[in-house]
């Protein structure tokens, strides 16, 4: 069995993932807000579950409050060219879909390949670097305290 803080993470969790989904499938953009909106608040309560109070406030205040009034300000502003986004035909050229998809996954195969090759060990350098009492001061010296 689990405990009841466990418990609650994943009813938040899942909260959180299906409300997500409804962003995304949502056809009218006010519900799409709105299951933003859901969460959103679902996240705080994931922080503060996390013992997190100050990142969840700031996610209630900047994401909830401050984002989500300017989407909601978008979607009423351009309203009527919602209605008629059906009615105007699409600007898209369909012959460079398939090269330019082609491009995108190759450059993603590239930088995949390049970033795999990187090292992820410290270097010792760093290390005798910041041991050796003469590179410290000199680095404070010469770089904190030449003001």
């Amino acid at each position: 069995m689990t405990d009841s803080g466990t418990f609650g993470q994943w009813i938040l969790l899942s909260l959180v993932a299906l409300s997500s989904f409804g962003v995304i499938f949502f056809r009218n953009p006010v519900h799409a807000c709105l299951s933003f909106l859901l969460s959103l608040v679902c996240l705080a309560g994931l922080y503060l579950r996390l013992v997190a109070p100050f990142i969840a406030a700031m996610q209630i205040l900047v994401y909830a409050g401050a984002i989500l009034v300017m989407f909601m300000f978008v979607i009423v502003l351009f309203q009527d060219a919602y209605h008629n986004i059906e009615e105007t035909p699409s600007g898209s050229y369909a012959p460079l879909l398939y090269p330019t998809a082609a491009a995108f996954f190759l450059t993603m195969i590239a930088m995949g390949r390049h970033f795999s090759s990187i090292s992820l060990e410290k270097k010792s350098f760093t290390r005798k670097f910041w041991h050796s009492r003469k590179y410290r001061k000199g680095f404070i010296y010469r770089f904190f305290l030449s003001f």
